[in-house]
């Protein structure tokens, strides 16, 4: 089964993902801040896609920070940065790509389907 670690502080976003993927047949962990998903990954979930919200209003963990260690623990994952704000200071390093916000089901699918480890 394929998986999917969500990141977003508003939990609309995260909670309609969240279902859609998991609607769609995907193993899906969301998180409401940067804290919660590093403890995700410290306790061993596995997933071949994140989406990660880069700005993360209210967590002591940034959205850049969530994908340096995804990055680390998890070189392959193909990780999409997704924010409402667009420029280069919000293209944190690691991210495979960093769309901006609304980003559609039909975007993120693209992604999903063309990019989703092969060995996952």
């Amino acid at each position: 089964m394929k998986s999917l670690l969500l990141v977003d502080d508003e939990p609309l976003v995260t909670d309609s993902l969240k279902h859609i993927f998991e609607h769609k047949g995907y193993l899906v962990y969301g998180c409401y801040d940067g804290e919660e998903a590093i403890e995700i990954i410290d306790n061993g979930f596995r997933f071949g896609l994140a989406v990660i919200d880069v700005s993360l209003a209210g967590s002591a963990v940034s959205g850049s920070d969530v994908i340096k260690y995804i990055r680390e623990k998890s070189p392959k994952t193909f990780i999409i940065c997704n924010s409402g704000y667009a420029g280069e200071e919000y293209e944190p390093a690691g991210a495979n790509v960093c769309l901006v916000k609304p980003t559609s089901v039909e975007e993120f699918e693209s992604y999903f389907s063309r990019f989703y480890p092969e060995d996952f």
